[in-house]
């Protein structure tokens, strides 16, 4: 089946580039831990801060792949394409530095309003403004990444990603724990490595677009376009928010998660983070079925969308049934993996199984967001995705908790029913969608 190595081809590199990247926020919480409950608590506090306008941000660069792919279906000149591919990336740069300054200057005024000790304010406030230095430098990489994904090139972006976790761990190491003439800096050691990997990040990129002959006409080149930044900004919004609204409703299960102990909240990070990792095989296949339907709806291929849509929802559900499986059958194990506690254990399986439910409609919801992504239709994936997460997941939260005494269990059962809603409401979105193709670009010829 062409069509299925194709997806395939593009979905693996980008699958395999996400699992980088989610390892080096792996390594810089395994090195924190090493240094003491100070120092983790730092970066993880600083850490949860940083989530909040980096999940937001991502919506932009996200926009920037079906914009590159729409144009790629209609057979636009490679110049143009690297006219768009200018303009995004300036605008990138520009969003990413704003946020890095407000990283800089405000982190210290939320922090003190905090019951923290002395050590874990100064860690959180030092690994912030260290890690400000390199955000101008993810602007850079998440467009020039977001457009090589466009074009129909994730190898790149594989490599590059494991350069940089090879690249993370060693500088985790010298700059954290110290190594030789270089003095252990904590938090603030874990700040300058990310910031130094996410220079390397933008300097890798750069250097693809400037050497690669594959890539050299579709260099980011030209005067601004306000017809293309307004497209990555109408984009990028509602995707943006839509992710903020998700990460906003699993931090509010983690705060309620308090209420249960020490052990249900560690019980809890071990469930996310594999869950997590297993997160990045849908997010993958998602993007990669994202760039196809670009691609397809750019060239107005209405049967070839619906095809790539129904290939990627066939291969969605097999590949995480297999591994909602394994949350089912196998839970033990896996948490064997992360602690010997055994109090912790016992509650971490008892998540891993809800996990299997809350893994299948979590990617299901992350194919139907790419699928309108490539369609275009953010809109309404910020709509629905509100309404999922806060009509039903924040109604769900209230009453559970305030009407009725639930387990610690409930939240993760509110999780599942969240996502399910999400999934339902994009994948009935894109179905009505495909249905209403033909005529449209019948009527745009006419």
């Amino acid at each position: 089946m062409p069509r299925l190595s194709r997806l395939v081809r593009l979905a693996g590199p980008i699958v395999f580039a996400q699992i980088a990247f989610f390892g080096m926020n792996t390594t810089d919480t395994i090195v924190a831990g090493q240094l003491g409950a100070d120092v983790l608590a730092g970066v993880a506090l600083g850490g949860t801060m940083l989530m909040i306008g980096m999940t937001f941000l991502l919506g932009f660069g996200l926009a920037v792949s079906p914009g590159v792919a729409h144009r790629i279906g209609e057979q636009r000149e490679a110049a143009e394409i690297g006219r768009f591919s200018a303009s995004a990336l300036r605008l990138m740069v520009v969003l990413w530095t704003l946020w890095g300054v407000l990283l800089w200057l405000f982190p210290p005024l939320v922090l003190d309003q905090l019951s923290l000790e002395p050590a874990v304010r100064d860690g959180a406030v030092s690994y912030l403004r260290a890690l400000s230095l390199g955000t101008p430098f993810l602007g850079v990489f998440f467009a020039l990444r977001n457009t090589l994904e466009g074009l129909g090139h994730s190898r790149p972006v594989m490599w590059i990603g494991f350069t940089a976790l090879l690249l993370n761990i060693p500088l985790d190491l010298a700059l954290m724990s110290g190594w030789g003439p270089l003095p252990a800096l904590g938090a603030l050691g874990c700040g300058l490595a990310t910031a130094l990997v996410q220079m390397w990040l933008a300097a890798a990129m750069v250097w693809l677009f400037w050497r690669d002959p594959r890539f050299v006409p579709y260099q980011p080149r030209g005067a601004w376009q306000p017809e293309a930044g307004r497209e990555v900004l109408q984009q990028g919004f509602p995707i943006g928010a839509a992710l903020a609204s998700e990460t906003a409703l699993f931090a509010t299960g983690g705060l309620l998660m308090t209420r249960f102990g020490t052990e249900t909240i560690g019980a809890s990070q071990i469930a996310l983070n594999f869950t997590g990792m297993m997160f990045m095989i849908a997010l993958g296949l998602g993007q990669a079925v994202a760039v196809l339907i670009g691609q397809a709806a750019g060239a107005r291929q209405a049967a070839a969308v619906r095809r790539i849509g129904a290939l990627g929802y066939q291969s969605m559900c097999v590949l995480s049934g297999l591994i909602a499986l394994l949350l089912l059958s196998m839970p033990s194990p896996i948490v064997a993996l992360y602690t010997d506690d055994a109090a912790v254990a016992a509650i971490a399986v008892s998540f891993l199984r809800i996990a299997g439910v809350f893994h299948l409609v979590d990617a299901l919801q992350a194919l139907g967001s790419g699928m309108l992504r490539g369609l275009k239709d953010t809109a309404f994936v910020m709509q629905a995705t509100t309404f999922a997460y806060w009509g039903v997941g924040g109604a769900a939260f209230i009453w559970l908790f305030h009407f009725k005494a639930s387990g610690a269990q409930a939240v993760w059962w509110v999780y599942c029913a969240a996502l399910a809603a999400a999934a339902a409401l994009l994948g009935i979105r894109f179905a009505w969608q495909v249905r209403r193709l033909p005529a449209r670009y019948q009527e745009s010829q006419t």
